[in-house]
Order: C-alpha cells, then structure tokens, then sequence
C-alpha cells in the first residue's frame, strides 16, 4: 500500500519536525500545551493506564500523563522525527515514560494494549488517514477512546489555511471537516463524539473503540 507519494510525505515530514525540534523548547510553541492540557485532564487516568501520544515531539502531554498515571501503567509517545524523540528522551522525568521513532501509518504495538491514545496536530500530515485509524482501533483496547484535536474545516478560514498549505508545504496533506472525520471514524469502527473547544477553528474528536460487528451509521454526538 505505501508508494512513492507516502515516502514524499514521510520525508517532507522528518525534515520539518528535526528542523522544529531545535527551537520546540524556546517558548514557541507553548500555547499548543494549554490545549494538550483541555484534553488530557478530559481522560480518567488510572494506576493501569496505558497511554500512547502519537505525533508526541518533545514529549510533554506524555510527561503530563505519566504523572497522573504514577503506577505501572505506561506512558509512551511516538514520533517520526528522531531529533524530537532525543529531546523528549532527554527531557523526560518519570520513569513509567518511553519513547520511539515510529509512523503512524504502522504502529509496533500490539494488539488491545492501550486504555488511551491522543492525536494533537498532526493528523493532517498522514497521507493515509484511514490506514492509521484502523491502527488505532487494532491497538486500542475494548471501550478504549483515542483523542484527536486538529483544525476544522467547517470554518471558512482553515479551508482557506489549507489550500494554501496543499500548495506550499509537502509535509501537509489535509484538515478535515467534521462529517469527514466521521465517515473516517466510522469506517475505522470509532464510535464518534465531537467536543466543542475555546478555539473556534480546532475540534476535538473523540472516537471509542466498538465491535467491530456492530452496526454504527457514522453520526456524531456534539458534546460540551
């Protein structure tokens, strides 16, 4: 299924996000943590939860995590760029915290492991949105919920955002309108719901993994 387009994007995308990884710590991308923090105090931790970041950079919704978790459940972050997993390693402080260089498109983890998985930005850079959603459902356990927060086509403004990045930028593929990201869900078997956040153009997704039999017509439940 991966041809030369998918190795463009994953290409296009380990040079933009080592390159970032040099000035990820110096403030700049600080306001993005407030909003990992909304979602991540959204999630029950447990002393057994497993919980995976995907896209994690330097790590901080995974140390986040980890500190809730405390027990001997995990708290792992994934990451394609290699120079963003050295510095999330280097600035890691729990010891329940693990990190590797990892394509969400193919995810080494075995099957019904993880209790929550959280997706914050990036999910418009897979060039193959629907092979990494069946990945997350494989990976998830029963009833488990994985977290998606991306910017939303539904506002005029990111649809223009986004065709100008289609254009400029290889590492970007596409933001997604609300009804997009539930036909996805849906074919991945999530169980959809979207949360309304304080930033009008960001939506939060929230997909509960179901049987795989069950019958699930692709609607989505709005939530506050």
């Amino acid at each position: 299924m991966f041809n030369d387009l998918y190795n463009i994007n994953i290409e296009a995308n380990i040079s933009k996000w080592d390159k970032r990884s040099r000035n990820y710590e110096k403030g700049v991308f600080d306001y993005f943590r407030i909003i990992q923090k909304q979602v991540l105090d959204l999630i029950d931790f447990k002393s057994d939860t497993n919980f995976l970041d995907i896209g994690c950079a330097t790590g901080w919704a995974v140390e986040y995590a980890a500190a809730k978790i405390k027990g001997k459940g995990k708290s792992i972050g994934i990451d394609i760029s290699k120079q963003m997993i050295k510095k999330a390693i280097t600035l890691s402080r729990f010891n329940n915290t693990y990190y590797k260089i990892a394509d969400a498109h193919k995810l080494d983890f075995k099957d019904n492991y993880f209790d929550y998985i959280l997706c914050t930005n990036s999910f418009h850079h897979y060039i193959y949105p629907d092979r990494v959603l069946k990945e997350i459902h494989r990976i998830l356990k029963s009833n488990g919920k994985f977290y998606l927060l991306d910017p939303c086509t539904d506002s005029l403004f990111v649809r223009k955002i986004n065709s100008w990045l289609q254009q400029k930028e290889k590492a970007h593929v596409a933001f997604y309108s609300t009804k997009e990201i539930s036909i996805l869900f849906s074919k991945s078997n999530l169980l959809h719901q979207v949360k309304k956040t304080k930033f009008k153009i960001l939506k939060l997704y929230i997909g509960k993994k179901i049987n795989p039999r069950g019958v699930y017509d692709g609607e989505c439940e709005i939530i506050r």
